[in-house]
């Protein structure tokens, strides 16, 4: 379950439709998600059933489900036209890589373990949160120093030298 004190977590920002471990997963993204808000490497959390998933977003797609929509455009000038073409004709999805698997239990500093599996259909998809990012590249204190930030994100990167 998302963290409910850290607000980065309450939206889901999509579900995982379609992948496999060697290639990826296929996130579609809510319709409530603009794609332009979502940068290439960004780091999402899947929420599987039995584990909590880090992986980088890799590729950003729009499609859609009727091949003749390219070719034969609806009038966009209608609001109407547009939010119905947009939920239910066009999509926007993710291709993210999962990297890591998270302790199951919040506040559990368990080491991660790299990915070795891959969440369930329909898993619900979040933006990583600090506390995310700390359970994989740990906390600045006197044996991490920071580094830097990952793309599109205000969270901190330390290593260990």
């Amino acid at each position: 379950m998302p963290n409910q004190s850290d607000p980065t977590q309450h939206e889901t920002i999509g579900r995982v439709v379609d992948g496999s471990l060697t290639r990826g997963m296929e996130i579609k993204l809510e319709s409530s998600i603009s794609i332009e808000d979502i940068n290439n490497g960004t780091y999402v959390v899947i929420q599987g059933k039995h584990n909590r998933f880090v992986a980088m977003v890799t590729d950003l797609t729009l499609g859609t489900s009727d091949q003749n929509l390219k070719f034969n455009l609806p009038d966009m000038s209608d609001p109407l036209i547009q939010e119905i073409v947009k939920g239910s004709l066009t999509y926007n999805s993710l291709s993210v890589r999962p990297g890591k698997v998270l302790p199951a239990v919040r506040g559990d500093h368990s080491d991660t373990t790299e990915a070795r599996t891959i969440p369930e259909f329909f898993s619900p998809v979040f933006r990583a949160s600090q506390n995310d990012m700390e359970s994989i590249f740990g906390k600045e204190d006197e044996n991490n120093f920071f580094i830097g930030h990952p793309l599109d994100m205000d969270t901190k990167i330390c290593v260990d030298p």
